[in-house]
């Protein structure tokens, strides 16, 4: 066989592998993000847990179990002693939004914009056997999520418990020659990770607060649990802000116009707050993402991926910013600087 047939054979097979790969990673696509949300929990319990352990002299093994109970059983006891009150405002939120719903569509079909035939809503009445679909189709769902929860949780714990097991493994899938650089890539993964969870931590909880307060002063109703909801949504880029204030504007409107108003600018004043107070100060010491390239990502990553994506697509862009770096950008520049030597 001739060099040039082996050589074009051997480029079909490259080309064919990764393809096969590609499909492979899009066939268990939904899985990779659950991996990935459990190497980041794994990040937060040894940046937590593991470096407390060490401050007091302990083993930080026996840390890592206590602090998941205690990642799953706080908001539990936080959120335990008001739970009938959580539910009558969650409940009182749901009728508020409905009102409001139901009055801008009232007024709109006043106003001749919607006929009698666009305004009206269908029934939830059906036949047995759709509702028993219906229902179906739910367990299904519940079990999913379950069964999924169950792994995240244990891949989040076997990877806090002993992370150097899997650093080896991956290691051993790369050449010798290689296998400094990638261990300098996971050193520097995991570090920016654990400092965006920080900046994430710390960003949560002045909105929530400040959040909360403004709400206060505006007098607006459920004014903690729609704190809380903004809080909470601070974590997913971009769309969580955006879909956390709509409830709490449509609440300001339904009490009265003016409150809508200022439920709005105290969003928007929230809002600026964060781009261009709280974030620049907060990655300049700790992390620092484009914000271009953030946007890109999030947009990439939840078409590939889903809603799940869109909640870890910064530190997923994160990620590959940083191997990017230690595997492309550093050694073009590593290798141009040898070539321009005199």
């Amino acid at each position: 066989m001739k060099i040039g047939t082996r050589h074009l054979i051997g480029r079909i097979l490259l080309v064919l592998l990764i393809v096969a790969l590609a499909a492979a990673v899009f066939f268990v696509r939904h899985l990779l993000i659950v991996l990935f949300g459990a190497v980041l929990v794994a990040i937060l319990l040894r940046s937590t847990f593991g470096r407390l352990a060490e401050r007091v002299g302990l083993p930080a093994k026996p840390f890592m179990p206590l602090g998941l109970l205690v990642l799953l059983g706080l908001p539990i006891l936080i959120v335990w002693p008001f739970w009938d009150d959580l539910v009558m405002q969650i409940a009182e939120l749901e009728q508020r939004l409905s009102d409001v719903v139901r009055t801008i569509a009232q007024r709109a079909q006043d106003a001749g914009y919607v006929s009698m035939e666009d305004a009206k809503v269908e029934t939830l009445s059906g036949p047995i056997g759709a509702v028993l679909g219906q229902a179906f189709s739910v367990l299904q769902s519940s079990m999913n999520v379950f069964f999924e929860l169950i792994f995240f949780l244990f891949a989040a714990l076997y990877l806090a418990l002993d992370p150097g097991l899997y650093r080896r493994g991956l290691k051993k899938l790369v050449p010798a020659e290689r296998r400094d650089q990638l261990d300098d890539a996971m050193d520097r993964v995991g570090d920016g990770l654990g400092r965006w969870l920080q900046v994430q931590v710390v960003t949560m909880t002045i909105v929530g607060v400040v959040v909360f307060a403004g709400l206060m002063l505006l007098g607006v109703p459920l004014a903690g649990l729609l704190a809380v909801t903004t809080a909470l949504a601070e974590f997913v880029p971009i769309v969580g802000p955006l879909a956390a204030a709509v409830p709490a504007i449509l609440v300001g409107f339904g009490e009265s116009f003016e409150l809508g108003l200022w439920t709005t600018g105290l969003y928007i004043a929230v809002n600026q707050l964060e781009g261009n107070v709280l974030q620049p100060v907060l990655q300049q010491e700790h992390v620092s993402l484009p914000p271009v390239l953030t946007l890109s990502g999030t947009v990439a990553i939840g078409a590939l991926f889903g809603f799940t994506g869109v909640v870890v697509a910064v530190p997923m862009v994160l990620a590959t910013m940083i191997l990017v770096q230690v595997f492309w950008t550093e050694p073009l520049e590593r290798l141009s600087d040898r070539t321009h030597e005199p």
